[in-house]
């Protein structure tokens, strides 16, 4: 299901970690002229002997994008770029082993998590890596004591929030360690607070889930060992951490799906939950209702902070993911009226 914006109706009232990264890399669109040098010159050096007999393959123009996409190798991370619109694709940089969250900040930069360590994947610092000089550079570094579960980037791809975890030293697990949210700027060595908390099963930890060109942090709540155990609560906080608040229409209960940001940073976008089956904050086989039942999609305009309805959309089904095609229209995810 698409759903096209501009949207009218508006709503003032209404495992360990919830974020981890397996496979590592996302689209860049329309962002790598400079890959198109990789990829030829990763055609040259890597084309096998030329077999008589081999079927050419047809290239099929798919779009003027280009996917970028990470994998392993024995001792390696490997990003390549694969360019829709040739079928050309080549490898544009070879990392360590140990890392994840790789994003694409520029036509020849990457950043990503570095020297990931554990079952649970915390990193030590954040790296960027230059595509063209093939260096790369610590942007920020982990707090003694604590590992890099996360981070968001602004639009602009100037500022990031990350997350930082402590485990609890006899469980291994979130639940009565320590998590703290931190901003910066790429570029910068100044490291700002936002949240250190201890969590508990009365103190969920807030996570970063997007961050604006002007610094201000929209965080969700999050419940360590409790089933899916995001949802908690939407917090927003300027670039400083000074000025801090808990949004009264975002709370336990109203929505089921982590907010996702616009490419133009205009919007969150989510399922939400309007209590048409009960509280959303009840129990039902180890889950909140409102994650098991999300049955509206809505937006959260993040200058004014108020909760926008999509309309013409039933809340007799249940939408299980929301993500975004472009700044104006969404892709929505539905399974039907059962949650079964």
């Amino acid at each position: 299901m698409i759903v096209p914006m501009p949207v009218s109706k508006t709503f003032h009232d209404v495992t360990s970690t919830p974020t981890r990264v397996v496979i590592f890399l996302f689209v860049a669109l329309a962002l790598i002229a400079l890959m198109g040098i990789a990829i030829t010159q990763r055609s040259s050096r890597t084309s096998p002997d030329k077999d008589t007999n081999a079927i050419p393959k047809e290239i099929v123009t798919l779009s003027p994008h280009t996917l970028i996409y990470g994998s392993w190798d024995t001792n390696q991370s490997l990003i390549t770029a694969y360019d829709l619109s040739t079928g050309r694709e080549g490898i544009i940089a070879v990392l360590p082993l140990n890392i994840k969250k790789v994003t694409v900040t520029s036509p020849n930069t990457l950043i990503f998590i570095n020297e990931t360590l554990g079952a649970q994947d915390h990193g030590r610092e954040i790296v960027q890596y230059n595509l063209t000089s093939k260096t790369q550079e610590t942007i920020y570094q982990v707090s003694d004591g604590f590992g890099i579960d996360d981070y968001v980037i602004s639009p602009d791809f100037q500022s990031i929030a990350i997350w930082e975890v402590q485990l609890n030293s006899e469980s291994g697990t979130l639940l009565d360690g320590k998590s703290s949210v931190y901003t910066t700027k790429i570029g910068s060595q100044t490291k700002n607070v936002i949240y250190e908390e201890s969590v508990s099963d009365t103190n969920p930890a807030r996570y970063p889930r997007a961050i604006l060109n002007d610094g201000t942090v929209f965080m969700d709540k999050f419940l360590p060992n409790s089933g899916a155990g995001w949802a908690y609560g939407i917090s927003v906080s300027n670039f400083t951490g000074t000025e801090k608040q808990d949004l009264a229409n975002m709370q336990n209960g109203t929505y089921g799906t982590q907010p996702v940001l616009s490419p133009d940073g205009k919007y969150l976008a989510f399922a939400g939950y309007d209590g048409s089956k009960g509280s959303g904050t009840t129990d039902v086989g180890g889950f909140r209702r409102a994650l098991l039942s999300p049955n509206t999609v809505e937006l959260l305009d993040t200058s004014t902070r108020q909760r926008i309805k999509q309309e013409n959309i039933a809340n007799t089904n249940i939408y299980t993911s929301i993500k975004w095609n472009d700044a104006s229209n969404l892709f929505v995810m539905s399974q039907g009226a059962n949650p079964e």
